[in-house]
């Protein structure tokens, strides 16, 4: 019978774990949804101050706040840094929707990242397995010399006598 029960347990427990593993990929892809939104946001938010900045291409801009900076631009100058602010963040966004080419681009560095640690992982593995080594050998060097001379003092003593 309580065999029976646990194993009943460990079935709803199963069942809550694919629930939660449906409700977590369904939030998955509610997230990549909104990723691909603000993404689209993004870019009409572009285009729409592109045409604004382009319409008000001769007017001075008194101060643009760059980098701590106050600096004086005309329009066509703002214009670039938008859109370079713009590109820079589509090219973010883009990193985090599956499938496109950033992120692909992103995963591959990743992997690179990932495999030289392995060569400099394994480099200080067999760093370590060479001072282990050596460690025992100068061990078995000084157990060795004290074997010898405790031998020695006993062909003294033996003498002595």
């Amino acid at each position: 019978m309580e065999i029976v029960e646990e194993k009943m347990m460990e079935m709803m427990e199963m069942m809550e774990m694919m629930e939660m593993r449906e409700e977590v990929g369904i939030l998955v892809q509610e997230v990549e949804m909104l990723v691909q939104q603000v993404g689209m946001l993004v870019r009409q938010v572009g285009m729409l101050m592109q045409e604004n900045y382009c319409s008000n291409q001769d007017r001075n801009v008194s101060y643009v706040f760059e980098r701590g900076i106050h600096v004086g631009f005309k329009f066509q100058t703002c214009n670039v840094l938008l859109s370079y602010e713009l590109e820079h963040s589509l090219k973010w966004l883009s990193c985090l929707i599956p499938g496109s080419p950033a992120a692909h681009k992103r995963t591959q560095l990743e992997k690179a990242k990932v495999e030289a640690k392995v060569v400099v992982l394994q480099s200080l593995l067999n760093k370590r397995k060479r001072e282990a080594e050596w460690a025992i050998a100068k061990k078995q060097e000084l157990e060795a010399a004290k074997r010898n001379s405790v031998e020695n003092r006993k062909l003294i003593f033996d003498r002595a006598k």
